[in-house]
């Protein structure tokens, strides 16, 4: 197929006119040398009238036809050939979707379980050793395990020999004793304090001597008393790692 523009069909109507007015003509001719009378100042014409009206009329019907095909918008029919379709896109299949949706599930899982690992692996251990009738050391662990720390309970029946199996010495101790990497803890030391103890090489252990108001585990309302947390160094002085004011 071709493109038909304006000026194509232009052409193919002046053509079908041409066509007409010849035809017309020879029919003039053949008419008029029968019943064709001249006369002067004027033309009369007899018997040509019936045929000149026939093709007037098909004169004007092509003439018509014309002007409405100029009024026309042009027309262009291109070829499908040279068309550019854009490329369909390839519709997922169900068995495409299911293998998507399995190992985007299977991705999500390893995340999930790298995540469960590290946390696994963040979270620090200890030992605490207790008597069975202390509320405040149960408070004291309830305090470390909101604090991220994994706490084994260890209940005693002599906590002085468990001190001093560990090293803590008289004037360090408080009610109960935790262990967390070969260092003990005694008392109730602040969770913050634990972790820094993990940090330190030079300390045997810290603790909070005494149980003093207001420290975990021994939250009074209204009272907060001033406290120290006194590290051992491996030369066996004492060192104040942290210090909590009365509030």
């Amino acid at each position: 197929r071709r493109c038909i523009t304006k000026k194509d069909s232009t052409a193919t109507t002046s053509l079908a006119i041409m066509t007409i007015v010849a035809e017309a003509m020879t029919i003039m001719d053949q008419v008029m040398l029968d019943s064709l009378v001249i006369t002067m100042p004027r033309l009369r014409i007899a018997r040509v009238a019936p045929h000149l009206r026939q093709v007037t009329i098909r004169i004007l019907v092509a003439m018509t036809t014309m002007l409405e095909m100029r009024r026309r918008p042009t027309e262009v029919i291109i070829t499908p050939s040279r068309l550019r379709t854009p490329r369909p896109r390839p519709t997922p299949t169900p068995m495409a979707k299911s293998t998507y949706m399995k190992a985007k599930y299977l991705a999500l899982l390893a995340a999930l379980s790298v995540t469960s690992a590290v946390q696994a692996a963040d979270a620090l251990t200890i030992d605490a050793h207790r008597d069975a009738n202390c509320g405040c050391c149960k408070k004291w662990i309830s305090h470390l395990e909101a604090n991220g720390f994994k706490v084994v309970d260890h209940v005693e029946s002599n906590m002085t020999a468990v001190k001093q199996r560990l090293g803590v010495a008289p004037r360090l101790a408080s009610c109960h004793t935790a262990v967390i990497d070969g260092k003990f803890v005694e008392g109730h030391v602040p969770a913050a304090q634990v972790i820094e103890l993990t940090k330190r090489d030079d300390l045997l252990g810290i603790a909070v001597p005494g149980m003093p108001a207001g420290s975990h585990g021994m939250e009074v309302d209204g009272v907060q008393h001033a406290y120290q947390v006194i590290g051992l160094t491996k030369t066996g002085s004492d060192q104040v790692v942290a210090e909590y004011p009365a509030q």
